[in-house]
C-alpha cells in the first residue's frame, strides 16, 4: 500500500488532483527503536530494513520531523523508528479514507 492510495481524487476543469493528505500523530512508544544516522542512510532504506517496506519511509520521517524533500538521513542524528506501524497505518487510513 502506498501512502497516496486512499487519497480522494478531485477533478477541476478537466484536471485531476489529489486532496491534501492528513498525517497521524506518532507518539513515542516503549517499543520504538532508536538509532544514530550513519553516512549513506536513507529513509526508504531504513523503512525497508525495519518494516520490510521502503514505502513506509514517511513513518520514520514524520516521527522525526525530517525528510521534507530529501530521503537522506542526517549523519549523527538520533532517529526514532516507531514499531507500531499497524496502528499508524490504521490512523492514517481513518484520517484519509
Amino acid at each position: 500500500m502506498g501512502r497516496y492510495d486512499n487519497i480522494t481524487v478531485q477533478k477541476n476543469n478537466g484536471r485531476r488532483y489529489k486532496l491534501t493528505t492528513k498525517l497521524p500523530s506518532i507518539e513515542p512508544s516503549i517499543d520504538d527503536i532508536y538509532i544514530i544516522g550513519q553516512y549513506g542512510d536513507r529513509l526508504d532504506n531504513l523503512a525497508y530494513k525495519y518494516y520490510g517496506r521502503s514505502s513506509y519511509w514517511w513513518i520514520i520521517a514524520l516521527a522525526n520531523n525530517i525528510g521534507k524533500g530529501d530521503l537522506v538521513v542526517p549523519v549523527g542524528e538520533q532517529l526514532r523508528i516507531p514499531q507500531n506501524t499497524a496502528k499508524i497505518i490504521e490512523e492514517y487510513n481513518n484520517l484519509n479514507g
